[in-house]
């Protein structure tokens, strides 16, 4: 694997990761045990911000004459994960993992062990699009899996400034980077601040307190909420029931071994799991005319709501409103407000 050499500072020089790294070897395959003083660092350990213990494996301890001292890491080892859609190209310096006797790698991580060189710089250039573009067009192993090879990493031409430039690109690159950490944590927190505001101003809305101006402005006697009285509405607004509003409906799963419901079906059909946005513009399957003669499933028009009834997680008690006309299945209650819409 040749990176594209480019024009670089004076001083600073191109050279194959080879000629800089005094080992480089893949891991081994072990066998695993449940708990051992010996760790393994697999694929899953290895993420872009560094090695994450959670899915250590163990070695048995039995096997550990067969893995030579070699193959220890060493705290600035480079860890590149080596196979895998999704996982090749990751890389992380190891910085220890206390509690073990020994920490290695297994079969699917190459060990880049740099001499001489600061081993946060190669493995930023190793994470930069650069390396990663390339790593996308492998295609080397023997199964027609993406695989990064021992002799394509050690190939890889590697920029090397003086030392010292190292150390001061590095300081600035973890200095930019968390400040992209912190702006992301401020993110997350706007989006609960969100969150919270619309619960607060959907509260606000329905006792009344976004348009009691309105009705101060507006007050002329003749729409007492007689009986809302003691109930805490707001003078001029009554209770109803949602009938009272919306014809309600709820639809149906037409059986799923029946091929004549949904084999070139052209009628869209949304399952409670859809209901995680505002509004619904697509459906989860097509069903067929077929499945409208022969089951309950009904078709509502845009501007329905949609209530999921129940359902995994957190979805049980979401609302979308329906931008296209859709039928639904059991697990959604469908309020229908428009004169003449929806056959429920």
């Amino acid at each position: 694997m040749t990176s594209q050499q480019q024009p670089s500072p004076p001083g600073w020089e191109w050279v194959p990761l080879s000629e800089v790294a005094s080992y480089v070897q893949r891991g081994k395959s072990p066998k695993y045990i449940a708990a051992s003083p010996i760790a393994i660092v697999n694929q899953k350990c290895i993420r872009w911000h560094g090695v994450d213990p959670t899915y250590l494996k163990h070695l048995d301890p039995a096997e550990g004459g067969a893995w030579g001292d070699e193959r220890t890491l060493q705290v600035g080892d480079i860890l590149w994960n080596s196979t895998g859609v999704g996982t090749i190209g990751r890389a992380a310096v190891y910085k220890g993992l206390p509690g073990y006797e020994r920490v290695v790698a297994d079969s699917h991580v190459t060990i880049v062990r740099l001499a001489g060189v600061l081993p946060e710089f190669v493995c930023y250039f190793i994470q930069s699009p650069l390396v990663q573009s390339l790593i996308d067009t492998l295609q080397s192993g023997s199964t027609g899996q993406v695989e990064l090879a021992r002799g394509q990493v050690q190939s890889l031409l590697v920029p090397i400034p003086p030392i010292g430039e190292q150390h001061r690109i590095v300081a600035k690159i973890e200095e930019l980077l968390t400040d992209l950490d912190a702006g992301v944590a401020m993110l997350h927190q706007a989006k609960r601040l969100v969150a919270q505001y619309r619960l607060s101003v959907l509260k606000a809305a329905v006792e009344g307190d976004l348009s009691h101006a309105w009705r101060d402005a507006n007050r002329d006697g003749s729409e007492h909420a007689g009986d809302a009285v003691g109930m805490g509405l707001p003078e001029g607004w009554t209770w109803r029931q949602v009938k009272q509003l919306a014809r309600v409906g709820t639809g149906a799963t037409p059986l799923r071994s029946d091929k004549r419901y949904y084999e070139g079906g052209t009628i869209p059909w949304v399952t409670s799991g859809s209901l995680n946005s505002l509004f619904v513009d697509g459906a989860d399957k097509m069903v067929t005319e077929t499945a409208l003669q022969e089951t309950n499933v009904k078709v509502f028009p845009p501007g329905t709501l949609l209530v999921a009834m129940y359902g995994e997680g957190k979805t049980r008690g979401k609302v979308s409103e329906l931008t296209i006309a859709a039928g639904t299945n059991q697990a959604c209650a469908a309020l229908v407000f428009s004169e003449g819409g929806g056959t429920c």
